[in-house]
């Protein structure tokens, strides 16, 4: 049994551990508040943007300070519950889909779609509606013969996978994946600098010093948006990456996104129903989601021309850009200050003595990988 002595040093060494993880947290929210307060104000988007990427000693700060939280923090508490770890549940839903039947069930679903309009489509609504009856068919032959036979060529070797937000490459670790890891401010050598937003995707991959210009469209075979999507302060800006991703992705392809959300499922469920509805428009169709109890997990995948054609087809509304824009909302963009945020988190723990630790935790969700 402790000793009353060895009892005191535990909570000592617990309590500077909880305070070397707010330190570091702290360091992570202002700069997510300081974006958000100096568009707030007024400024152009471009403008912060640009002065953001020249703050080099602060990237690197944040940078440090999210790698120390990541490896030496909340890994123990995912030691203690594995499922808490997001980066075992994106390995998880990336290898179902690559290495088990996710792929192959999704393609069997394009298959049933492909037969519904195969008998519903005439040759002169099929040219009123742009879609080629020849190739419907082709693809529906296709399918039914992968269905038939277990298709080796269905089954990747090794997925190439884009980890943009990276930090400190925490996907390297599985030999499964060939990735390509990115971020404005690399934790390690391992990761190229990228400003993902000005990324070219051209037909050519151009890399200079550690840093990468553009990337080969249709490249990629998952896309990781690991709590990226809430570093950009604008719905504008996380619309523009959803079209990137799309763009890198090979036909079938995933992108894998993890939000943060330390709240009960339901309270975020509509901003995350307007994420899944301009995806779904855009050209992706959903693969997976999952609430986990600190963060939302979304798996979606591009569909090819041809299915995308046919999947608005069975849509029932369409929305605007301006509309699909506004979608991408996360809960910072309804709180008209940083003061507002801590004040509805401090007021939400004290209601809820339960919601405390969620609280704590919460200041690790902003890690682009925990």
């Amino acid at each position: 049994m402790a000793t009353v002595d060895q009892l005191k040093m535990a909570g000592t060494v617990k309590k500077i551990a909880t305070d070397e993880h707010l330190k570091m947290a702290a360091v992570v929210k202002k700069v997510h508040a300081d974006l958000r307060s100096k568009l707030k104000s007024g400024r152009d988007f471009h403008e912060v943007w640009t002065e953001h990427l020249a703050q080099d000693s602060i990237l690197k700060e944040y940078s440090a300070s999210m790698k120390e939280l990541a490896t030496q923090h909340w890994s123990k508490l995912e030691s203690e519950d594995e499922t808490t770890s997001r980066i075992v549940w994106v390995h998880q839903k990336v290898c179902q889909y690559y290495f088990s039947d996710g792929r192959r069930n999704q393609l069997k679903k394009d298959g049933r779609r492909l037969k519904r309009y195969d008998q519903l489509i005439s040759q002169d609504s099929a040219e009123t509606i742009n879609i080629d009856i020849s190739r419907l068919q082709e693809n529906l032959r296709i399918i039914e013969e992968t269905e038939e036979s277990r298709n080796p060529s269905m089954d990747l070797v090794r997925p190439k996978l884009l980890d943009v937000g990276s930090c400190y490459n925490p996907f390297s670790k599985y030999s499964e994946f060939d990735v390509t890891a990115l971020d404005i401010a690399p934790a390690q050598n391992d990761v190229f600098k990228c400003d993902f937003l000005g990324l070219k995707v051209e037909q050519t991959y151009l890399e200079s010093e550690g840093e990468i210009k553009s990337l080969t469209s249709s490249s990629f075979d998952a896309v990781i948006f690991c709590l990226l999507l809430e570093y950009l302060p604008t719905r504008h800006t996380r619309y523009e990456c959803c079209l990137k991703a799309l763009q890198l992705l090979r036909n079938n392809g995933i992108l894998v996104i993890i939000t943060p959300d330390s709240c009960h499922e339901t309270r975020n469920s509509r901003l995350i129903k307007g994420w899944k509805e301009a995806l779904h428009q855009i050209g992706f169709q959903k693969v997976f989601y999952e609430k986990k109890k600190h963060f939302h997990g979304l798996v979606f995948r591009k569909l090819d021309d041809l299915q995308k054609k046919l999947a608005n087809l069975e849509r029932t509304n369409f929305f605007s850009e301006e509309e699909l824009v506004s979608k991408f909302s996360i809960p910072q963009d309804f709180s008209n200050s940083p003061e507002e945020e801590e004040d509805a988190e401090i007021l939400d723990a004290s209601e809820n003595p339960e919601l405390q630790t969620d609280r704590v935790m919460e200041h690790f969700t902003e890690l682009p990988h925990s």
